[in-house]
């Protein structure tokens, strides 16, 4: 996660910034990916502790013991992540990540749509967006460059999903969509595509073609060992 969505987008900032970046454009970037995802981790948390009531068989990602303290403490929790967004926000509000706010907030509000629809291809859509929304959110400084980026992961990421959760479309693509090899395919595509045309943001392209080359490198050695 820190390499495909911080790193990633840390990159793509010095590529944007070129050589006048200036220790304040990093102050500011860092306090947006702050307020980011304390925002978009009260999603996570309502997800992990609330939308699995509604699943016959719930992947649990945390202890019981932590559910109950969340499902117990959900005012506090909800408002201290709220009010360290609102003070992040409040200080990069004239920067030029001041549009980063409203797409955050929006993410959000994606997130628990998509937490309270469980199945079908509506859910599909909605997981779509989110992921949209989710690197858009930091990438929107880029304008349509960002849009286009945000856009093509979004969409591998849809296709990986057809290929692991098949039940809540009753559709299944063939588990190599899925793998990190095939995302490493696309990405080397798009990025060399990107390359050719003379658009340097072919590059964060490249990266997450190394990134995922190499964690499918690292889970194919140890599969074999």
């Amino acid at each position: 996660y820190f390499l495909e969505f911080y790193l990633l987008s840390f990159i793509a900032f010095l590529i944007f910034k070129g050589n006048s970046l200036l220790p304040i454009d990093i102050i500011y970037f860092i306090l947006m990916q702050v307020g980011f995802t304390s925002l978009y981790e009260i999603g996570y948390i309502d997800n992990n502790t609330r939308s699995i009531k509604k699943e016959s068989k719930p992947t649990l990602r945390h202890t019981k013991e932590q559910i109950e303290f969340a499902q117990n403490n959900y005012f506090s929790i909800y408002s201290i992540r709220i009010f360290l967004s609102a003070s992040m926000f409040i200080l990069i509000f004239d920067s030029v990540f001041s549009l980063s706010i409203f797409y955050s907030v929006l993410t959000l509000l994606t997130f628990l749509l998509y937490n309270n629809i469980r199945q079908g291809w509506l859910n599909r859509i909605n997981f779509v967006l989110l992921r949209f929304l989710r690197y858009f959110s930091i990438l929107v400084f880029l304008g349509w460059n960002g849009f286009a980026i945000s856009l093509f992961i979004s969409l591998n990421n849809f296709i990986n999903n057809l290929a692991w959760y098949p039940e809540r479309t009753k559709f299944r693509l063939p588990r190599f969509f899925g793998t990190k090899i095939f995302d490493a395919v696309i990405y080397l595509i798009i990025g060399l595509s990107y390359l050719f045309v003379e658009n340097e943001y072919g590059y964060l392209f490249i990266y997450m073609f190394v990134v995922k080359f190499i964690l499918f490198s690292y889970k194919y050695f140890f599969a074999i060992r």
